[in-house]
C-alpha cells in the first residue's frame, strides 16, 4: 500500500495575496512607499511655501544678469519670459497675461553695480540658497539619509550651485529652442515638408529639448547638490522620468489648477495659488522621482525593539527621564531605533520571481507579523510576571529566601539577584 501525497494548491485568497505582494515588490511603488513613509507630502508643501518668498529673488538674479549679458535681444527676452511663464504658470505678466504676479521689468536692478544694489544681491542669493537647502533636505530623505558630514560653507555653496544650474538650464533651453525653431523652419523649408508633419516636428522639438535639459539637471540635483550617490543607471532612469514629469507639468500648464479660479473663495488669490499648487506638484515629481532613484525595498514591519516603548511614559527619548536615554535611538532624530540582534540573518537563496514565489513570499510576510504580535505578547507576559513577582515580595504573600528582600528597592535587589545567578 502506497502513501499518497496531498499536494496543497493556493486558494483564491492566497493567490490575491501573490498579486499583492508582487504588486509591493515593483520599484514605483516601493519608492512611493518610501514618498510616504519618509513625509514626501509634508516636505513638498514646505518646498511650495519656501519658495514664495525665494522666487522673486531668484527671478531678481536672473532677469538681472540675463538683461545685462543679452538684454538687447528682444526675442530672446520674451521666449525667456514664456518659458518662465511654462514653468511657473501666472508669475509674469507678459503679453496675454496682464494679471501675472510680477512685471518683468520690475524684476531688473537698473544699476547693480553699487553698495546697495550689491547686498541686496547677496540677500537674494541667500533667500534663493534656502530654497535649494529645503530641496536638498527632501531629498536626501527619500534617500533615507539623515546626516552628511559636510561644512557649512560647502553645503551653501552646493545649495547655490542647484540654482544656478536651474538658471543656466532655463538659459540653454531658451538659447537651444530659439535656434533650433528657426533652424528646423529653414530645414524643413528645404525638405520640402510641410502641413501635418512638419507642423508637429516643430512642436516637439522644443519639449524634447526642454526634457533633456531637465533630465541633465535632475541629475545634478539629486547627485552633485544632494550628496547622494546612486549608481548611474538609476540616476539616469530617475532623473529622465523627474524630466518627463516636469515637462508633462509644463505642457498641460494651468490646465492642472484651473479649477482655482472656478472658486467664488480663492478666485482674488488665483495666481499665487496657482503658483502654490504649481511649485507644489513639481516638488512632489521631484521627491517621487529622488525616491525612484534610491530603489529602496519595501517598508518592513517595525521591530519589537521598536515597540517595546510605545505604551511607556514617556514613549520617546529625553532627557527628562534618564532611562530613555539608554534605549537604542538615532542620535541626529532621536528616533527608536532596532537592536543589532533583532536582525535575523537570511539564508542566500538564488533569485526567483513569479506567482508562486510571489505568494511564497507574502506567507514569509504574515509569518514575520506573527512573530513581531508573539514577541510582543511576550514582553507583556514577561514584564506581567516581573511586576507581579515584586508586588509579592513588597506584599509577603509569597516566603522568601531573605527577609531584606521585602522591604528592599527592586532595582538594587534586581542587581544583586543578578550577581548571584551569574556566580552560581
Amino acid at each position: 500500500m502506497s502513501d499518497t501525497s496531498v499536494t496543497a494548491h493556493p486558494t483564491l485568497m492566497d493567490r490575491l495575496n501573490a498579486v499583492i505582494a508582487w504588486v509591493m515588490e515593483l520599484r514605483f511603488v516601493r519608492a512611493f512607499g518610501r514618498y510616504m513613509w519618509a513625509r514626501g507630502y509634508l516636505l513638498s508643501g514646505g518646498i511650495a511655501y519656501s519658495a514664495l518668498f525665494a522666487i522673486a529673488g531668484a527671478l531678481t538674479i536672473g532677469f538681472t544678469t540675463f538683461f545685462y549679458l543679452l538684454g538687447g535681444n528682444k526675442d530672446l527676452q520674451q521666449t525667456l519670459f514664456e518659458t518662465v511663464n511654462a514653468s511657473l504658470p501666472g508669475i509674469l505678466k507678459v503679453e496675454g497675461n496682464e494679471s501675472g504676479l510680477l512685471d518683468p521689468q520690475d524684476l531688473i536692478i537698473e544699476n547693480p553695480i553699487n553698495p546697495a544694489s550689491i547686498i541686496s544681491f547677496f540677500v537674494l542669493l541667500w533667500s534663493a540658497a534656502s530654497l535649494m537647502t529645503a530641496l536638498r533636505i527632501a531629498i536626501l530623505g527619500m534617500f533615507g539619509i539623515t546626516y552628511l558630514q559636510r561644512p557649512f560653507i560647502k553645503a551653501k555653496l552646493l545649495d547655490i550651485s542647484g540654482f544656478l544650474m536651474i538658471g543656466i538650464g532655463a538659459l540653454t533651453t531658451v538659447a537651444l529652442v530659439t535656434v533650433s525653431t528657426q533652424l528646423s523652419e529653414h530645414i524643413l523649408l528645404w525638405l520640402d515638408v510641410s502641413g501635418t508633419v512638419g507642423s508637429f516636428f516643430i512642436q516637439s522639438l522644443p519639449i524634447a529639448i526642454a526634457l533633456v535639459v531637465d533630465t541633465l539637471i535632475f541629475m545634478f540635483l539629486f547627485s552633485v547638490m544632494s550628496g547622494a550617490h546612486p549608481p548611474l543607471k538609476d540616476l539616469v532612469i530617475g532623473s529622465f522620468l523627474a524630466g518627463i514629469g516636469s515637462s508633462t507639468l509644463r505642457v498641460l500648464g494651468t490646465t492642472v489648477v484651473s479649477s482655482v479660479s472656478s472658486n467664488a473663495l480663492l478666485a482674488p488669490f488665483a495666481a499665487i495659488i496657482t503658483l502654490l499648487i504649481w511649485v507644489n506638484l513639481l516638488a512632489q515629481v521631484t521627491l517621487v522621482a529622488a525616491a525612484f532613484v534610491a530603489n529602496p525595498p519595501k517598508p518592513g514591519v517595525p521591530t519589537r525593539s521598536q515597540l517595546e516603548h510605545s505604551e511607556e511614559y514617556p514613549n520617546y527619548v529625553t532627557k527628562s527621564v534618564k532611562r530613555t536615554l539608554e534605549w537604542n535611538f538615532d542620535p541626529m532624530t532621536g528616533v527608536v531605533a532596532p537592536h543589532p540582534t533583532d536582525t535575523i540573518e537570511e539564508k542566500i537563496a538564488p533569485p526567483w520571481t513569479g506567482m508562486r514565489a510571489a505568494w511564497m513570499k507574502r506567507k514569509i510576510a504574515r509569518a514575520e507579523e506573527k512573530l513581531v504580535d508573539a514577541q510582543a505578547q511576550l514582553s507583556d507576559v514577561r514584564d506581567a510576571y516581573v511586576q507581579a513577582a515584586w508586588d509579592a515580595y513588597k506584599k509577603k504573600s509569597v516566603p522568601t529566601t531573605s527577609s531584606e528582600y521585602a522591604q528592599a528597592d527592586p532595582h538594587d535587589v534586581g542587581e544583586r539577584l543578578a550577581r548571584d545567578s551569574e556566580e552560581n
